[in-house]
């Protein structure tokens, strides 16, 4: 079971994959909305105070386009048979644990916390965030190191799957795609601003 947890690639049909993808996109999408988490950048989430399910489908789509963009040629430098179904399949599911993240800030203490500071209202931030917003806080930030370590773990492995990669030159090229995904992605989301 935990290694269907980590990967999901080799045991499961790209049918499956695609159809598990195309669910968690929804998931992910309703979650960041009904939370108030954005998805903008493929490494990370972040609370505007307000996110519409538009606002958070398109930053997953967004996201997902250049990961698959940035993996795919990182991938063909290793093998050129790859192709990009596998890619594209890797990209959806290993956004999952993102899309858990969110529900672990059970009160809403990131989202107020942020409207109180954008609104230099400082001396009302202890009044206002109490001992339970404090958890809440704690745990989220723990469970969201651990579903971003569970997300590039997914992600590699199913980078490694569709490439068949075996050298350490596939390791460099994954991280260099990573680094460039999430640049293009930020400045994408950033320039939209819808």
């Amino acid at each position: 079971m935990i290694r269907l947890l980590i990967n999901p690639f080799e045991k499961l049909n790209e049918r499956l994959l695609l159809l598990i993808g195309i669910a968690s996109i929804a998931f992910g999408s309703a979650t960041g909305a009904l939370m108030q988490f954005r998805f903008d950048g493929i490494l990370d989430m972040h609370t505007p105070g307000e996110a519409t399910i538009m606002q958070t489908f398109f930053d997953n789509l967004i996201d997902i386009s250049c990961l698959v963009i940035c993996l795919f040629i990182a991938a063909r430098g290793i093998n050129e048979k790859t192709r990009p179904i596998d890619l594209l399949n890797t990209s959806m599911v290993a956004r999952l644990p993102l899309y858990l993240a969110p529900l672990f800030d059970f009160t809403h203490a990131s989202t107020r916390l942020l409207k109180l500071t954008e609104a230099g209202d400082y001396e009302n931030i202890m009044h206002e965030i109490n001992a339970l917003d404090i958890v809440s806080l704690i745990v989220f930030a723990l469970f969201s190191i651990w579903f971003l370590v569970w997300y590039v773990a997914l992600l590699y492995n199913g980078y490694k799957v569709a490439c068949n990669a075996k050298s350490g030159k596939a390791v460099a090229y994954f991280i260099l795609a990573l680094l460039a995904a999430e640049i293009i992605s930020k400045i994408l989301i950033s320039q939209l601003n819808y």
